[in-house]
């Protein structure tokens, strides 16, 4: 499915605010409001949109890190599904080169967070797995 520039706008205002009803959306984009119903049922038809969340604060014991798995045989859509099971895990990314899957987890603490990396390392399928929690965001703010 290609995405135009409206669906750009739509799909950049719900990631900020998933609440945002309809009308704040058209208006916002310049649409009917239909035209940004259509839109959005079609993002949702179509699997780019999979769902509405709630951004969760965490609370200071909250631990980010990174997990970098290598598998015996990529096959990383199978293994996304089966990540699917950990509401910590945020994000899961097939990268090229010497590894096969990124994954990004936000765990209520390191316990939580060594007890998903030690379940994820037992798969059979898995090679190697290496852990790397995030000390800071340069950027700005801090985890």
């Amino acid at each position: 499915m290609t995405l135009d520039t409206f669906d750009h706008a739509i799909l950049t205002l719900l990631r900020q605010n998933a609440r945002l009803s309809i009308s704040e959306i058209a208006k916002q984009v310049n649409l009917s409001r239909s035209a940004v119903s259509q839109r959005m049922t079609r993002l949702e038809q179509t699997g780019i949109i999979t769902g509405y969340h709630a951004a969760l604060s965490l609370s200071s014991s909250a631990v980010r890190a990174y997990l970098i798995a290598i598998f015996q045989t990529p096959n990383c859509r199978s293994y996304g599904k089966r990540l699917g099971i950990y509401p910590e895990v945020k994000h899961a990314h097939s990268v090229a080169g010497d590894l096969d899957l990124l994954i990004f987890v936000e765990a209520p603490s390191m316990e939580r967070l060594s007890q998903i990396r030690d379940e994820i390392s037992a798969w059979s399928e898995v090679s190697s797995i290496k852990t790397y929690p995030l000390l800071a965001d340069v950027l700005g703010s801090c985890p």
